[in-house]
């Protein structure tokens, strides 16, 4: 395997990732509504996209001992993780659910009435897709990324494609990932697996999800 191809590969995926979803979103952005059919094609077509493209990358890799990032992580830096970030994630999440502007990033929130069921599977797609998400990006790429760049150069790639695939959520997203892909690699780096990161990213999605559906349900019945 070469340099060239774990740089093009991972970069050429979060390209094709950009452009698709800017184009599934577009309608949405146009009438602020997403229709949860395009919601599931979203999360279906991320899924698919970078599993596949981790498929590749493994079987690319001649040396699989080098996917030190795939694995239990074994580390109390995960449980340090735990502890510190989840509520450092929920406080944000909370407070940011309360800007409107907040919620126009993401259009899924307004598939319509959110009910029990549609939670249930929203939580359970976030999970699904982030977990091939962060294989990717704080996973394979990573650990590949290190054995070829060194780790510093290797945190700076992996946070550049990462902020880069944020680009259809618009420029604050995009400067708000950036520190965001350090701190992950680096977990990911130092608990020696990519788990720990999904559990944040997950808690991160999900927490967000529900309290911009809480802020709006409470919004729309103070106005009533």
């Amino acid at each position: 395997m070469s340099l060239l191809s774990i740089i093009l590969i991972p970069l050429l995926t979060v390209v094709l990732y950009v452009v698709i979803t800017a184009f599934l979103l577009r309608n949405a952005v146009d009438s602020q509504h997403l229709k949860l059919k395009q919601f599931l094609m979203l999360r279906f077509f991320g899924t698919s996209l970078f599993a596949i493209s981790t498929f590749v990358l493994v079987m690319l890799c001649d040396d699989k001992v080098t996917l030190i990032n795939v694995g239990v992580f074994n580390s109390w830096w995960a449980v340090v993780s735990l502890i510190v970030l989840v509520p450092v994630i929920l406080m944000i999440n909370y407070n940011l659910a309360k800007n409107k502007k907040h919620h126009q990033i993401y259009p899924h929130l307004s598939v319509g009435e959110w009910r029990f069921s549609l939670l249930l599977l929203n939580a359970l797609l976030w999970g699904v897709y982030l977990f091939a998400y962060e294989l990717f990006f704080r996973g394979v790429v990573l650990s590949i990324s290190i054995k070829w760049m060194g780790i510093v150069v290797a945190i700076a790639f992996n946070s550049i494609i990462y902020a880069i695939a944020h680009l259809p959520k618009g420029k604050f997203e995009v400067v708000g990932s950036m520190p965001l892909g350090v701190i992950f690699c680096v977990i990911a780096y130092l608990s020696d697996s990519f788990l720990i990161v999904w559990i944040l990213h997950f808690t991160m999605a999900v927490s967000n999800d529900f309290f911009c559906i809480k802020n709006k349900v409470n919004t729309n019945s103070n106005e009533v």
